[in-house]
This record gives structure tokens, sequence and C-alpha cells, in this order.
């Protein structure tokens, strides 16, 4: 039992006085709910004043008593260690000012899932925090390596008749320090009715890393999860919102299920709101009810930069959009099994702003079925979408521009079951309809069109990650305190505490098993440690992180330049460790190259073992999973760096599960950094010399996992960056790996993927993110996927869906196997080509894309087959290859019709390079007009005399043979005489992909011009075809006339060359049209401002702010 609550008055009084020293009164803590693990508290806020009645302000008392566990420096300059749990028992609490968890503490509480429509139980949480503010301070602030675990949040003020703005509940980071935002975590949160739920912060640009948002549940009434500005991966898992959370709570003033604040949901709130990411994770992810279950869009901090990463097992139900895209990182972004039911829209690419690069989304094995359009591609999206095996079960497939291409699909919508439009191009192969196939196609380039069945190997069955699921904890409900008679284990980095340590754990297996903990402090270990069978061992910072210095941390001092020793720590059968650090402080990395060598760290002996957040640090190898047959290990959040080899795996295991693996040489490298730990062992800042010679290492020697003889291994969701080999299959038996993977990254690698022995059954991965870099410009070996002549004759490696980038030597370095690779995006293809082909080696490759490279392969060329792929065959012929069918080139072939085509007398004519503009209307895009770079060159145009008047409404700039040359901003103006030019018909960006088209109302002119207006690129603009268009199906825009709109605006300004926004919160939805109703900035969200690329003029401002619209005249 806790502290005697009488003795409150007491404490409280010595807490206030300052003479309460940092004493903790550690208990395993037995919850009235089920509790996946075994958690040990420091404190309970009960003993120390909150009440939890639902009446008495408890922020202070709370705030006490976790600022007790705070690590930092003590009064006389010296290190203490902080970190650990504070108990927030069942009850309700009522804060009125934010609450700091500090590093490396959490605040956990007592928390039952939520079932929808029953009452909500346990810790409670009344905010006061944050009232008609969408801005922070949240209610919960946490910083670097913190938690908050197990409790709801309720606004006991929020009317459900009309919804008030709030504060986010939960920030992650401190919005005072853009450094304090490392590795935090929100757990088995249930946000009853918070406007606004879970943010990473939003203050500091690109500075934080690794949030973990998992287990959330509720009815956040504006944006549940909202992502952005992120320097490393962050893991968004089991989520599930949903109006019915709120109005079946049981709380006081809950709404009725079905009443208005559910229209309110439908028309303002957002699910996931995902920007900028880095290679974020987010899976088994369910939002009913809602106006964008998951919104892709761009950095409100970081640019147009929009988010990537992999989504996995999504359910959208009776939302106004499924998947809603208004930002895409250049490197793609990921969707697979992702259920849409009832949804007006699926899947919904509006505006892009970035056209700098090719933005593309997988849809991979998907089930549509929505009320007005399945799947939606803007005319100014102009985006890829390679859809793969999916289930389109009601709506319109509407492509308006950009690339399509789908492949062994299911069309069951209603006719017609494809609409593709004139700046669109289509591959549709092997796809299946109902009844005879409907495709209006409009499209004005080159597309392949063939309903032959494919014979394609289906996406297999990923086995449910659920961690709440898996068995982490001992059968035995017991507590032994290692730094208590008679163990007396002390964490001064000076005593030896093998024996106190082993000892410890030796009574816990003597007396049944149970929990072995240690209280922050550093343990030195001259020996080496066995967990013996049903006996954890257990640190005071339990939560997913890379190593930091608050909580309890291993020191092994044995078998230094001993590899072959004994491994440091040994896992019997059925035992487990958690919430631990091991550093060895003798590994300097000031002494590298010369690095210390040591035996594996951790060891498994048996079946049933489970490491779940463990860091390690100057650590020379890991985990051995292969010496001793360990079936059904878990292995989750084992992060930090290894010198040569973090995890391996064999000894004929099987059903092991290794999960949420997060490396980085950062956290070695850059280990002196107080955000990283301050470690002594990582030597200080001395020019980045230590720093580079730990990157060097890593690049040099060390594999990330190695797979060896195991069968039915699942990898998910793990993370690499900076290493030899990312993942190594191998077979030291003669026998190789099976298993399936999910979301495996491998980032800054020389050599990504290495495959030199596989089982038979082989191995399947699923939404692979995958970067190879080369060391230097003479590296010859690094690739993102490679295979050894041994895997001749062994089984076969598959990817579905993966992203590839960075600057590799070549893509694939193929000696023997086979490799398929469906949904492959590659930005990057290779410097010396993309693939290299010898031996037997075969090659598959089905519905990609593929940048140009030349040469695309070389080698042995007879086992490789390509497949409705973008690509373009240089440097080979297309003979000498297996299969090459139903392929388009990267850059869009334009087919116009018969009047677009004649240009044979038209003149064109032009500011600079004159001579050169007639090959802008040759009939060739092999040659071109070019202006020169924009930056020099103010107002430069371009003009084509058509000769006589003609009707038109768009023209088309193409430029495929120079990619990013377009204009960086310009205007299209007409004329019938050549000298009267009148006021622009369009203003606009230009666009990457090799086509600059642009729309407006319809004209009938002889002249056109076109003037850059922005000298911003150093690159050229260059005009290899110019096109003249009309279309008769072009919508018109749909805004007020200018006549119609206020001449005073009251919402914006232009301050600086910004336009501001006036007196509104949250996010706004704003699209800029000329005077004649032509857009020319696409729908850009915003909190407060946007930068204005505008000539002089009038125009007209359209605000989206929640369910209100403003229209303002504008005027530059």
């Amino acid at each position: 039992m806790f502290m005697n609550h009488k003795l409150w008055s007491i404490l409280f009084f010595l807490l206030c006085s300052g003479l309460l020293l940092h004493a903790q009164d550690w208990q395993l803590v037995s919850s009235p709910y089920p509790t996946p693990d075994a958690f040990v508290a420091a404190y309970n806020v009960k003993d120390y004043g909150a009440t939890g009645d639902g009446v008495t302000d408890d922020t202070k008392a709370i705030q006490a008593v976790l600022d007790k566990l705070k690590f930092g420096k003590s009064s006389n300059n010296t290190d203490y260690n902080g970190g650990g749990v504070v108990y927030i028992p069942e009850g309700r609490y009522v804060i009125k000012s934010t609450i700091t968890i500090p590093r490396g503490v959490t605040l956990r509480g007592d928390w039952e899932q939520p079932m929808k429509g029953q009452p909500i139980k346990g810790t409670i949480l009344l905010s006061y925090v944050g009232k008609y503010s969408t801005g922070l301070p949240p209610l919960l602030m946490l910083s670097s390596t913190s938690a908050v675990m197990g409790l709801a949040i309720w606004y006991p003020e929020q009317d459900p008749n009309k919804v008030t703005a709030y504060s986010p509940a939960i920030c992650l980071g401190l919005s005072t320090d853009g450094w304090e935002g490392q590795s935090m975590s929100a757990r088995n949160i249930t946000l009853v009715n918070a406007y606004e739920g879970i943010v990473f912060q939003r203050k500091y640009k690109d500075s934080g890393a690794s949030p973990n948002v998992y287990n959330i549940y509720g009815t956040p009434l504006h944006t549940g999860v909202e992502i952005d500005c992120i320097s490393d991966v962050g893991r968004i898992e089991w989520i599930d919102f949903s109006p019915d959370y709120w109005s079946g709570s049981g709380l006081p003033n809950s709404p009725q299920k079905g009443s208005g604040f559910e229209n309110y949901i439908y028309d303002n709130a957002t699910g996931i709101l995902m920007m900028k990411n880095d290679w974020s994770y987010t899976c088994y992810v369910n939002v009913e009810g809602y106006k964008n279950g998951f919104h892709s869009s761009k950095s409100t901090n970081s640019g147009v930069r929009g988010p990537n990463g992999h989504n996995y097992n999504m359910a959208f139900r009776n939302c106004k959009n499924g998947v809603y895209f208004s930002g895409i990182a250049n490197s793609g972004i990921m969707f697979t099994n992702i259920t849409t039911e009832n949804c007006e829209n699926g899947f919904a690419i509006d505006a892009l702003e970035d056209q700098s690069s090719i933005n593309l989304v997988h849809i991979n094995n998907c089930n549509i079925h929505a009320t007005n359009n399945a799947i939606f591609s803007d005319k100014a999206s102009k985006a890829y979408v390679i859809l793969h095996q999916t289930k389109v079960r009601k709506g319109a497939v509407d492509i308006r521009s950009g690339s399509f291409s789908s492949t062994d699909a299911d069309y069951t919508n209603d006719f017609p079951h494809l609409t593709i439009g004139m700046d669109a191009r289509v591959i549709l192969t092997g796809n299946r309809f109902t009844d005879n196939t409907q495709i209006n196609n409009r499209s004005q380039f080159e597309s392949k069109i063939d309903h032959t069945p494919m014979n394609l190997s289906p996406l297999p069955a990923f086995p449910r990650v659920h961690p709440e699921e898996q068995k982490q904890k001992p059968d035995r409900h017991a507590f032994y305190l290692a730094t208590a008679e008679p163990f007396n284990a002390k964490g001064d980095a000076v005593t030896d505490n093998t024996s106190a340590i082993q000892a410890a754990m030796d009574q816990a297996k003597l007396d049944g098993g149970g929990v072995v903990f240690l209280p922050p402090g550093k343990y030195k270990v001259s020996g080496h440690l066995v967990i013996p069978t049903g006996v954890e061992l257990r640190g005071s910072v339990d939560i997913r992180s890379t190593p930091n210095t608050p909580g309890s941390t291993l020191e092994p001092y044995a078998d230094r330049n001993n590899e072959n020793g004994e491994p440091f720590l040994k896992l019997s059968e059925g035992s487990g460790i958690r919430g631990i650090v091991f550093n060895y402080p003798e590994q300097i990395s000031g002494n590298l190259p010369n690095a210390a060598t040591y035996p594996y760290t951790i060891q498994g002996l048996g079946k049933d073992i489970y490491i779940i957040n463990i860091g390690i640090r100057g650590v020379y190898k890991g985990v051995d999973l292969f010496s001793h047959k360990c079936d059904n290990h878990y292995v989750d959040y084992l992060a930090g760096h290894a010198l040569v080899e973090a995890l391996k795996v064999g000894g004929n295991s099987e059903n092991g599960l290794i999960c949420n693996l997060q490396f980085n040489a950062l956290s070695y490298a850059g280990g002196y950094a107080w955000k990283f730990g301050s470690w002594p062992n990582s030597t200080t800042d001395d020019g980045g010399i230590a720093a580079a010679a730990t990157y060097q290492y890593s690049l040099n020697y060390m594999d990330f996992i190695v797979a060896d003889d195991c069968k039915d291994l699942v990898l998910y969701n793990n993370f690499i960056y900076g290493n030899h080999r990312g993942t190594v299959f191998t077979s030291s038996t003669g026998k190789g790996a099976s298993g399936i993977a999910m979301g495996h990254a491998i980032d800054g690698s020389r050599r990504a993927f290495c495959f030199e022995s596989l089982a038979p059954e082989g191995f399947n991965f699923i939404n692979s993110q995958i970067v190879a870099l080369r060391e230097n410009e003479n590296d010859q070996i690094s690739s993102f996927i490679e295979t050894s002549s041994s895997l001749e004759g062994k089984g076969k490696a598959t990817l579905f869906s993966c992203n590839y980038w960075g600057n590799a030597s070549r893509a694939l370095n193929l000696n023997g196997g086979t490799l398929d690779l469906y949904l492959s995006n590659f930005v990057n293809t290779g410097e010396a080509g993309f693939a290299r082909i010898s031996n037997n080696a075969k090659l598959n490759v089905i519905n990609s894309v593929i940048r140009p490279r030349n040469p695309l392969l070389t080698g042995t060329l007879g086992n490789v087959s390509f497949r409705s792929s973008i690509t373009d065959s240089e440097g080979f012929s297309t003979t000498n290859v297996s299969l090459w069918e139903n392929n388009l080139s990267f850059y869009p072939i334009f087919h116009p019709d018969e009047s677009s085509n004649d240009r044979s007398q038209w003149i064109a004519n032009a500011s600079v390079n004159a001579s050169d503009a007639a090959k802008a209307i040759d009939q060739s895009s092999a040659t071109r007009w070019t202006s020169g770079k924009q930056t020099d060159n103010s107002g430069c145009w371009f003009t084509v005399d058509m000769i006589t008047a003609r009707q038109f409404n768009k023209i088309m700039m193409e430029h495929t043979q120079s990619s990013n040359d377009f204009p960086e901003s310009f205007q299209v103006y007409v004329s019938n005489d050549g000298i009267d030019w009148g006021e622009a018909v369009y203003s606009g960006l230009g666009s990457g992909g090799g086509f600059t088209p642009c729309e407006f109302a319809t004209q009938t002119a002889r002249h056109i011009k076109v003037v850059m207006t922005a000298l911003l690129k150093t690159q050229h603009w260059s005009i290899h075809e110019f096109y003249v268009l009309y279309d008769q199906n072009l919508e018109p825009t749909a805004i007020p006339p200018v006549s119609m709109v206020q001449e005073r605006s009251h919402k914006i300004a232009v301050i600086n060359g910004q336009l501001l926004l006036i007196g509104l919160e949250g996010i706004s939805v704003v699209s800029i049209y000329t005077a004649s109703g032509q857009r020319v900035m696409p729908p850009t969200e915003t909190r407060s401002s946007l930068p204005l690329l505008l000539q002089r003029g009038t125009y007209i401002v359209h605000i989206k702010n929640g369910n209100t619209s403003y229209t303002e005249k504008l005027i530059l």
C-alpha cells in the first residue's frame, strides 16, 4: 500500500518548504483494471494532496509530485538520476492550468479500454485549460522521454450544441524548448471530447523526433492526432475515433447520440492530420463520422513538404473523406488494407502545392465504398496513383490529371467505371468489371488499357500486431527492489552490482517469479547476469525511447576485447527485461575506428522471452536470438545504436515478433548532447570528428537485423539510420528465414537489403521505405537490394509497396534468386543504372514507377520482366527481356487532337533567344526554346501568333526533356492584334512532371503571350512544345463575381509580401482567384499567414475556416 492519506498535511508542509528529499516509495501497482504489464510507481498523487473528487483543483498537487522525479542537477551541481512513474489512481481530477511532465517521467492512471455507448471508467482529468484557444500551452505538455498513460481527458464546459475551441489536450514536446521533443509517448488515452487531441510540438521546425501515440480512443471535436515537423520516425497505432464515445460516456452534459454535435464533427473534424512526418508509421486506425478520416497535408512550419511514411489497416466509415490529400512528400506515401465505407469520397487528391516533383500515392489491397467519388484526383494535383488488387465497390473513379495505374482490381461501381480527364493518362491492366466495361477516356496522352488477366500473387495476410495482446509480464505479481535489503544494489556508477542484482533475481525465482526493479541510477556490473524463468528485470523509465540518462542504466565492464566471451545478460525461457538502458562506459566514441570488441549484450536461452523498451549504446553486438532456439520471442522498441550488429535471429526459432526497433547512429555520435543524455563515453563536440568517425564506422561495419535459420518471423515497423547492411538474410545451417515484414525501413544504408539465403517459403515485405547512400562517388556496392548467387534455388523475396530514394550506386544488384517488386516507387534509380543482372537472377516488376536512368538495365536480361509500369527503356533493347508489356514512358507522351497539332503556319517569338522560339512549335519534343536562367530574365515572355483567331480555353507547355525547367510563376494574355493585351486571363505557378497546363475562361483570339512573373528559380524556363486547346467539358470556377465582394476586408491584410489572416483561429483553407474567376493559388492550409507570389491586380480570396466561409477582395 502507498502512504496513508492522513499524513498529507505534514508532507505538504515539507514539500512546500523544500525539505522533502527525493526518496521514492517504489511499489508494484495493482490497478483495478487489466494491464498488459506489471508497472512500478514511485509516488501516488493521492498521498501528496490530490483528491480526485471532481471539485478540488488538483493541478498544483499533481505537478509537485511529477517534479519530485525530475532529472537534472542537484544544488551542488552534480547529476542526479530522475525518471519513473507517478501513479494517479481512479478518480476525477480537476486541472485548471497546464501540467508539464518532466523528462523521464510518466503520469499513469487506471484505464479501461472504452466501448462505444458505454460509460467512461478509471482516471479522468477534468480540463478547464485553454478555452477559446487552439494554440499552446495545452492541458498536458510532455518533455523528452516522458509519457502519459492510462487516463481519460474530459472538458466539462464543452457545449455539444455550440462547440468551443480549446488548446490541445496533449502536446508531445515542450513549447518552450525545441530540443525537448524527443521520444514522448501518449498511450492508452481516452479523449472524451477534446477539441484538439494530441499534437506534436508546433513551434519548432524539425527539432523533435520519435513520438509514440498508441491506443487512443474518443471523440476529438476538431483534430484527433496532429503530426508535423518531425525529424525522426513517429509511430501512431491503434486509434479509434467516433461521436459515440462522448455521447455514450455517461458524463454530465454529454450529447444524445445522433444529435447536432455529430454534424459539427462531420463538417469540421479530422481524425489524423499528417504533415511533415519523416517516415512515420500509422497503423490500425478507425475513424467514424468525421470530415476527414486521414488528411495528408503540407507542413505548417516546414515549407510545402507533405508526409511520406506508410499507413496500414485503417477503416473510415460515414466520413466526408476517407483519405484526403492536400500535400504529399516527393518520396511518396503508402496506403495498404484501407477500408472506406459510406464515405462521400474514398481517396480524394486535391490541388497539391508542391508541383516541382512527382507526388505519388500507393493504394494497395483496399476496399472502397463511397457515395460520391471512390477515387478523385483534381486537375491541379498532377499526382501519380498506383493502385493494386483493390475493390472499388461504389463511387466514381474520376482522374482529372496525373498518372493512374490500376492492376488486378475489381470495379463493381456504377457506370462509367472510370472517367479519365484530358490531363491524365492511365495504365489499366488485368482489372475486372461488372457487366460491360465502361471507361470514359478523354485523355490526350498515351495510355495502356488491357483487360487480359495477369495471374499475380495476392497480398499475403499480415498477422495482427497489438502489444496489449502480447505476454509481457511475469505470471506472479510480486515485487523485488534491487536496492533494498538484502540485495543492496547501488546505482552510483562505481559499486559492482553483479552479485546484488543476480541475488534479487534468484530470490524472485525461488519464490515463484516476479518483478525485480532497478530505480534510477547507473549500475556498474563487472560480471554477467542471467534472468531466471518467470522473472522480469525492470527499470524505472519504461517507455519507447532512444537511450537517455533519466532512468535505470546497466553499465557492463566484462569481456572487453573478448568478442567470443559470454554474453553480458542472458534471458532464460519465459523471462523478460524492460525499461533499461545498456551503456558500455569504456567504449569511447573518440577512439573510433579502434573500437573495443565485446560479446553480445543480450542472449536468449529459450522460448517465450520478451525484450521491451530497451536502449543500447556503446554496444558492439546487441541481441543474440540465434545461438539457442527462441520460439515466440517478442522484441518491442529496442533502440539506440550498435557498432557491428543490432540483432540476429536464427537457431530454428519459430513465430518470433520483432517490432518497433528504432536505431540511429546519432544516439551514439551525438550522445554528449543534453537531448541525447550527456553520456560521458560520447566524445564532446570536437568539431564533429568523433561523430563523423561513428557514422563512418557504422557505414563500414554495422548490420541492423540479420535473419538466419528461422520460421514465420514477423518484422513490424522497424527503422535504422546510418549503417552498412540494413537487413541481411543468410544461412549458417543451410536453412534460411521465412516470414513477413510490415513497415520495414532502412535509411542511410550502403547496402539496404541483402539476400544470401531464404527458406523455400520466401519472405514478403509490405510498405517498406528504403534509402541507400553511397559512401562516396567511387562506391560501387551501394544498393537498395542485392542478391547473392547462393540465393539461387531458394525462396523468393517479394516486396509489395515500397518507396526508394537516396543515391545508391545501383538500385538493384542481382546475382541469383528471384525478386518480385509490386508497387515500387524508385525516386532514385541508381547513379550507375537501375539494375545489374547476372547469373540466373530473375526480376519481375509490376505496376511500379521508376525514374529514367541510362542504362536502366545491364547484364543478363533473359529473366527480366516489366509489366504495367512507368519507366523508360533506356540503354537496352526491350526484345532482350522476357517480357515488356503495357508500360508507359516516365514522362507523358502528348497526343493532341488534330486541330491542336496543326501549327505549321504559326509564328513564335520571345524576348530572349528569339531565334529558337520556333522550336517550341516544331512538333518535336527533342528541341526547345529556353529563357536561360530565370533569375536573369525579369519579365521574360514567349508569344505565338496563330495567324487566325480561334477559340480556346487551355494551353499546354511541354518540357518533358527538361522536367525542372518550368516557370516559377507566370501570366497568360491574349490579343487579336498582338498590341493590346488587356488583363491577364490566367496567373499561376509552373509544375514539374513534364507539362505545365493552364486553364481559363474560353477565349477567342489570334495571339497568346506567356510572361514570367517570378525570378526565384535558377533553372531555365524551357518550352519543348506549346499547344493551344479547347476543352468543351471545362468546368467554370464557381466564385462570386468581384462586384459582389466587399471592398474593405476584415479577415485579411498584406504585410511584407505575406497574406495575414485576422481574427481566425485554427486551420483555414485559403484559395485565391483572379477577378475573371481563374484560380491562381490552390486551396492551401494555414494557421496565420501565406506568402504571396502574385502580380499587381485585383484578386478574390476565399477562406474556409471550420464551417464558415469568407470571401474577400484583395487589391495589390
